[in-house]
């Protein structure tokens, strides 16, 4: 029993601490939904600060008004929360906003009668209304003309120049317990001005500032019915005041502001009172992580598939006040009814545009230049008017308040279903901030929010200001003749930020609007022709963005990528050390390491480092982008932003890097040694002179090259000399063997522009859910990263596709390499290609029928005897096809060539040469060069036949050996070979490829996939990168061409004039 009792309360204690853990997660600041309409018709109110409808206490409510009056009749004695609405007296009337008892007076002075409504009549046209207080205690209210020159406001309240009626019934009441409260009218309607505009005033601190009119009239009626009255709208308006001020905030903690009289009064009030009358403009966390990053903020999952009820939209709702501090409503910003975020749609009206920058998950961004007048026309700042004077419309400023204030709410779906609403924070980087944070401390740019961030966070914003300036009149001054200046304010920049959860399972943080404005000192014309202003708003051009960026902590993929890199290049650097070690034994270094070792250490670790940079890179930045792309429930996230510079610092490296090993491939190439060894022997001939014309010929052509070859001569014939011209064929033929590729650069630059720009996979490159190529939204962008993944995935199919077709396909048909052995067996004449001192490739082709200097007929019948395998086999050992191999030579091999070329420099040589061009005059330079040549040609051949022959041990020893597996993977010979060389058989008959272009086509390739990738990453022109590519290419091809071929000619010892 007692078992049975511990598991049930085991149960119980589990199910509590699973409620805790579940409460725990939900933030107290989220709220529920409510509808301001509701409000209305359960006749409640709906209280912006509150986010909920509120009963009015005794009072009622107007109609379509979200404010608790008194009923017709009666004045309110008590406040907005505890009202006590009473009856004036006899005789006297409620003034015009129900606030307290006044007797009316017509403009002569007469008392008159309240109305039906029990307030006074109202006025006429070009009529204010006068409140007066005499010394008595009575206050009337007396309709009289605006002055002469002046109209009254559209509400009637005022004329234009004239001072608001509280601050004359101040003056003239003497009421010091209600005028007190304000001393200073400039310093409370004072605006700060950014520190890089010119113009406006400096106070003590050297601060440069804007003094408004429109809060000097109105900041002390303001601060007054808030203050006395308890009246909600005042304390709106006063908070709007705050906000045109951009949040004042001395670095001393001083300061006369509307921000510190907002707080002073709030402080008068208890807190449940404070909640409900003065609207909370501060976050009270400096730390903007505190505020921002906090876990749980956002209760429900966002996800890209719309096949369900989830988030896939940001739906935001901004609570709207108009200057007055009248609450206009709550408006949908994220359905394109209410543009109030993106002004570069401003004549674009199509919602379903504006709506689609909202989709979850799309990186946005629109940027637009614009005019002052446009914005200001968006803003029905300035508005149109038909005159009659004139046919055509005049656009005519109005001098009026048009600016709206806003408060952003992010609307979703919680995880429990219900439809709720999260505060989204305003980081206002025009903001001066205190010695927490600095000057200007929001200031945060281009640059990610960091975790540990001290920023000042606000609630509400405008986007759209224009104020004027107060005008000091001295005597003697002209007042229709001076300028107004004015203070037009508009967004620069506008940016929503969302941070993903580092959860990655759909939850985001607390959304946030990055905000910055442009700030404009202008003096418009306000008597004369209206179309001087116009011109001068029209010719104010201003850039302004609007963007939508997603972001996630970096840190983890940067931990990755270093360890990930720190990992394969320590790898690279010991492969590099591998293959210099082995660099060297080819070489026949006796010494270990010298400068050239360390310079070919360098050269091997750039390329290996490279390939690094370019796989690691380039596999994460395609993952994340097509995973991205692929997935409904979020689990990977790109980055943007600052987040890419490591990103981009890596690819540019990765280019410098490439292009170093491109150079060492293309000088390793060019400084290839190749030997032709002709097989050739001179045939017997009858001789056709007798006795009596040899002695006559040489007598003639006595001390000429003729008497050279007397001795040559043979008793019954001569020696058919070797034609030189099938070695000629064979150079010529192994010269344009050094440009074929694998790929073609033409080729594969116009299939990426086909597909990239004609086809739309380029669209690929926006990044947004899901893989569109057609109709996709303007505004989309692309990042760094996305576009490098597009480039660099569509690059390696396209490449590697040539590369199979050419490999797989077109040499099937035409083998160039192939088709170069058979030509060499055909000429009788084998090639040896030096890539190093000691080794090489050698293909054998030597002709299995002795002889090559045939006629047609002879050389059909010779190859016609191959078919029929009717002689010997081509290949190097006996009863062996095969041709070619790899070759690591003993150290007597190079030794002996060494000396045999070292003969082309010897002093001796040169007094021969000196004393043959005595002997005949006739001679030129090149051809006694070519004399010398072709006897230091003779020789090295003879070697080179007898080496491989094996005619001599003392001409060096190899054996013919199969390829080691582990060898050929390491690329470095394990066994000694500096006694006896050995030629390891190449079966592929591909291996001697690795002396051209074609053999290192991944050097070339790889410099060109980059080069493009990264131009284009910063051009952002796809065809800018093709040309500027093969340009490029073309020139190093160029440029290798000529080095190569004069190391040919220089190598082999033939005349340079008869290469191609």
């Amino acid at each position: 029993m007692s078992k049975y009792f511990l598991k049930f309360i085991l149960i119980i204690i589990i199910l509590i601490l699973t409620k805790l853990t579940k409460q725990q997660r939900e933030d107290t600041r989220i709220i529920k939904w409510q509808n301001s309409e509701e409000c209305r018709e359960n006749k409640t109110i709906f209280n912006p600060n509150l986010m909920e409808c509120t009963s009015c206490n005794g009072l009622t409510t107007l109609n379509n008004e979200d404010e608790c009056v008194c009923q017709l009749g009666t004045i309110n004695k008590g406040d907005e929360i505890e009202g006590i609405c009473e009856k004036c007296e006899n005789g006297s009337a409620i003034n015009k906003n129900n606030e307290f008892c006044v007797y009316c007076l017509s403009i002569n002075g007469t008392l008159l009668q309240p109305d039906n409504n029990g307030k006074c009549p109202n006025c006429g046209k070009d009529e204010i209304l006068q409140i007066t207080g005499e010394k008595n205690g009575i206050v009337t209210e007396q309709c009289i003309k605006c002055p002469k020159g002046t109209i009254s406001d559209n509400n009637g309240e005022y004329c234009i120049l004239c001072k608001n009626d509280f601050e004359c019934f101040c003056n003239n009441s003497g009421n010091s317990a209600i005028c007190s409260q304000i001393t200073s009218i400039e310093a409370l309607s004072t605006i700060p001005l950014l520190p890089e505009i010119n113009g406006g005033t400096e106070n003590s601190y050297g601060e440069k500032q804007f003094i408004s009119e429109t809060i000097s009239q109105k900041v002390q009626n303001t601060a007054f019915f808030c203050q006395q009255q308890k009246s909600t709208k005042h304390c709106q308006q006063l908070a709007n005041f705050c906000t045109l001020q951009d949040y004042p905030r001395r670095m001393d903690g001083n300061g006369e502001n509307c921000c510190a009289l907002l707080e002073q009064i709030k402080k008068q009030f208890k807190s449940e009172i404070a909640k409900q009358l003065i609207p909370q403009l501060f976050y009270t966390n400096i730390e903007a992580s505190a505020e921002i990053f906090r876990e749980g903020a956002i209760n429900g999952i966002f996800t890209f598939s719309e096949e369900n009820e989830k988030n896939t939209k940001l739906e935001i709702i901004a609570m709207t006040f108009n200057e007055n501090g009248k609450f206009l409503g709550e408006w949908t910003v994220s359905n394109g009814e209410y543009p109030i975020l993106q002004i570069c749609n401003l004549e674009e009206n199509i919602q379903q545009k504006r709506e689609e920058a909202f989709k979850f998950g799309r990186y946005f961004q629109q940027k637009c230049q614009l005019s002052l007048l446009d914005i200001l026309r968006w803003n029905k700042i300035w508005e149109e008017e038909t005159t009659q004077d004139y046919k055509n419309e005049e656009k005519k400023f109005i001098f009026g308040t048009k600016t709206i204030f806003f408060e952003l709410y992010l609307r979703y779906r919680n995880e429990e279903g219900m439809i709720v609403l999260t505060q989204i924070p305003i980081l206002n980087e025009d903001l001066k901030g205190d010695q927490y944070i600095g000057l200007y401390g929001n200031r945060l740019g281009d640059n990610i929010l960091k975790s540990n961030a001290r920023l000042l966070l606000t609630k509400r914003f405008y986007l759209v200001d224009i104020q004027k300036n107060i005008k000091i009149i001295k005597e003697g001054d002209n007042n229709e003749q001076q300028n107004t200046q004015f203070l037009i304010r508009v967004p620069k920049r506008i940016s929503l930020h969302i941070h993903f959860d580092q959860t990655f399972d759909g939850h985001i943080y607390t959304p946030y609007l990055q905000l910055s404005h442009f700030q404009y000192l202008i003096k418009l014309e306000k008597n004369i022709s209206n179309k001087n202003n116009t011109q001068l708003l029209t010719k104010t051009i201003l850039t302004t963005k609007f963007s939508i960026e997603y972001h996630t902590e970096s840190y983890t993929y940067d931990k990755c990528i270093e360890v990930i890199m720190a990992t394969l290049c320590s790898l690279a650097a010991v492969w590099a050390a591998l293959q210099t070690y082995s660099w060297s034994r080819r070489s026949g270094k006796l010494i270990l390491i010298d400068a050239s070792t360390i310079i070919k250490l360098l050269f091997f670790g750039a390329d290996y480092i490279g390939n690094i940079f370019i796989g690691v890179m380039g596999s994460a930045c395609i993952w994340l982008i097509y995973a991205y792309k692929l997935q409904t429930n979020i689990h990977y996230i790109p980055l943007s932003g600052n987040q890419e510079n490591s990103f981009v610092a890596y690819m540019i490296s990765a280019l410098a890097l490439k292009g170093i090993a491109l150079l060492h491939t293309m000088l390793t190439l060019i400084l290839v040694k190749t030997f032709f060894i002709d097989w050739e022997r001179p045939r017997l001939f009858l001789n056709n002179f007798d006795d009596f014309g040899k002695k006559k010929l040489f007598e003639e052509n006595k001390g000429n090259e003729i008497e050279i070859e007397k001795e040559e001569q043979k008793e019954r014939g001569d020696l058919n000399k070797v034609v030189i011209w099938r070695t000629y064929l064979i150079a010529n033929e192994w010269n344009e063997l050094q440009l074929y590729r694998k790929t073609n650069i033409g080729i594969q630059l116009i299939l990426m522009l086909f597909v990239m720009e004609y086809l739309n996979f380029g669209e690929w490159a926006k990044v947004q859910p899901g893989f569109g190529r057609y109709n996709q939204p303007i505004g989309v962008i692309e990042t760094k990263m996305s576009r490098f993944a597009i480039n660099l995935s569509f690059y390696l199919i396209i490449g590697i596709t040539q590369w199979i077709i050419q490999v797989i396909v077109i040499e099937r048909l035409a083998d160039p390499f192939r088709n170069f052995m058979d030509l060499c067996s055909v000429a009788n004449i084998s090639v040896l290609a030096l890539t190093h001192p000691l080794r090489g490739y050698y293909i054998h082709g030597r002709s299995v029928h002795g002889y090559a200097d045939t006629d047609m007929l002879q050389m059909n019948t010779f190859l016609q005897r191959e078919k029929e395998n009717v002689c010997a086999l081509r290949g190097l050992e006996s009863g062996a096809d095969l041709q070619t191999f790899i070759c690591n030579l003993p150290y007597i091999f190079n030794e002996r060539i060494n000396q045999i070329l070292e003969g082309m420099n010897l002093k001796g040589i040169g007094d021969f040469n000196g004393r043959l061009q005595q002997k005949s005059g006739q001679f030129e330079k090149t051809t006694i060069k070519m004399q010398q040549q072709t006897k230091i040609y003779k020789e090295l051949n003879n070697y080179l036949k007898d080496f491989i022959n094996r005619v001599d041990p003392k001409c060096g020893e190899y054996k013919c050996i199969d390829e080691n597996f582990i060898e050929e993977m390491l690329n470095m010979e394990l066994i000694d070979t500096g006694k006896i060389g050995t030629f390891r058989r190449d079966k592929s008959e591909m291996a001697y490829s690795s002396a051209f272009i074609y053999g290192n086509e991944w050097a070339l390739m790889s410099f060109e996939l980059l080069l493009f990738c990264v131009v284009d990453m910063f051009w952002l022109n796809r065809i800018f990168a093709s040309v500027f590519v093969y340009l490029i290419s073309k020139l190093i091809l160029l440029i290798t061409k000529i080095y190569f071929t004069n190391q040919l000619a220089k190598s082999c010892l033939i005349d340079s004039r008869f290469l191609i």
